[in-house]
């Protein structure tokens, strides 16, 4: 047990000693309301204040916990240790910076309810985000904070308080398109052949002609061998369905087509499923329920997880659209333009509506790289695996959560993926053992 005194503590307060030493340091809490009253406490002790003067494990504070609005915040750093930064800077406190404010500002997304020009699919831009200029988004700063918050404590007590984050990586899928030609009816199939021969594609012209005479396999239907890798190296995906109406950005089969009705209910003796809404659901809210739906009916399961399709979402509407949907768990929180921990976190936390100053029952679950990324970075394959390997390897040390977004497609190794069809499987291997 730790006892804790914060004056005139907030959510705020609440919300982020919560999630860094319950949830991820595994310690027990108790609130004292008044300094006389955690002096006749027996055991550990800690205050988080503007001051104090006393025998307890005292970490000082800046004003952004007490804070009961939304305004910019000026962000200076502090050498911590090596390349990993402290911000909130303090003079004469235990520490040189304040780590709950610093958690606190990176996981709330503060910066995200502040105004921003969005980019062309209406997201937060990653250029935009203070992690991303100081070229510090590779680094999970608050796994490095808590576990060295933990030693402190652990130091200053005498006793083996709480304990270590350990590493967990869990692997993730999009089928944005279960198939490249298979299942897609007469009219698509004859429009996607008249464009390839405007374009003069002819290697996309063979490609379509041999998988219609069952001459080579469809590229994208990669479903099998993505089952056996991960039989192979016992790791269970998290597998989520683009089911919208057809669109200029969704493109999967229709929800009633029976093959992918099949391959989905396939999947779900393997994955575990969630939703993928669609690129109009950013929008139209009543689409995430209605998509939803769809995949329920199919697998005949409640779904709870989801991952926004293009990862569009604006907070906090996009997540209190999923919490009204019925969804408690969602993986969208990550950068499409490069990689990286968009909340500063290696590991899942719970959704904290800022504008309402409310912790809610949605719980998070960061990614930190993905395949589409990989590419649009022009890595290589082999500097692809090399690039995921130190974040791996990143989260391996501080210990938490590890997760990565792969799509069907890349493991068939054809198109713009020519020369991937080995990627996923050297980064599983990486990533698991």
């Amino acid at each position: 047990m730790l006892y804790v005194y914060i004056p005139d503590r907030t959510p705020r307060h609440e919300y982020i000693v919560h999630l860094l030493l319950e949830e991820l340091l595994g310690i027990p809490v108790e609130y004292v309301t008044e300094p006389a009253e955690l002096q006749a406490k027996e055991g550990p002790k800690l205050v988080y204040a503007r001051a104090y003067q006393g025998p307890a494990f005292f970490l000082k504070a800046v004003p952004l916990l007490w804070e009961k609005d939304i305004r910019p915040q000026a962000i200076e750093t502090v050498a911590w240790e090596g390349a990993v930064p402290g911000i909130f800077p303090v003079d004469g406190g235990r520490w040189a910076f304040d780590p709950l404010a610093a958690s606190f500002w990176l996981v709330s997304r503060y910066e995200e309810y502040l105004p921003f020009v969005p980019d062309a699919h209406g997201r937060f831009p990653a250029e935009a985000s203070w992690m991303v200029q100081q070229q510090l988004q590779l680094h999970p700063l608050v796994n490095h904070w808590v576990r060295r918050l933990l030693t402190d404590l652990r130091t200053h007590f005498g006793t083996e308080l709480g304990k270590m984050p350990t590493y967990t990586f869990r692997t993730t899928l999009d089928i944005d398109n279960a198939f490249a030609f298979q299942h897609k009816g007469f009219y698509r199939a004859g429009v996607g052949t008249l464009a390839a021969m405007g374009r003069r594609d002819f290697r996309m012209l063979g490609a379509r002609f041999n998988v219609a005479l069952q001459k080579t396999h469809d590229p994208y239907d990669t479903h099998q061998k993505l089952r056996r890798l991960h039989e192979k190296y016992h790791t269970k995906p998290f597998v989520f369905w683009l089911l919208g109406d057809y669109g200029p950005f969704d493109k999967n089969l229709s929800h009633k087509n029976p093959a992918l009705q099949s391959l989905i209910r396939q999947s779900a003796l393997h994955a575990d499923l969630g939703i993928h809404p669609s690129y109009a659901s950013l929008s139209k809210a009543a689409l995430i329920v209605k998509e939803k739906k769809r995949l329920e009916q199919i697998v005949h399961q409640p779904i709870i997880r989801s991952r926004q399709h293009y990862l569009r979402m604006q907070l906090p509407r996009t997540y209190r659209d999923l919490l009204a949907a019925g969804i408690r768990g969602d993986y969208t929180m990550g950068w499409a333009t490069t990689s990286g921990f968009r909340a500063g976190l290696a590991a899942p936390f719970l959704f904290y509506d800022l504008a309402k100053e409310e912790t809610t029952k949605l719980r998070v679950f960061p990614f930190a790289f993905m395949d589409a990324t990989l590419l649009k970075m022009k890595l290589t394959p082999d500097a692809a695996v090399a690039h995921v390997g130190e974040i791996v390897d990143a989260v391996k040390q501080t210990g938490g959560w590890l997760s990565g977004i792969f799509h069907n497609e890349s493991p068939g190794g054809w198109g713009e993926w020519e020369g991937w069809g080995d990627v996923y499987e050297a980064i599983l291997q990486k990533a698991v053992s």
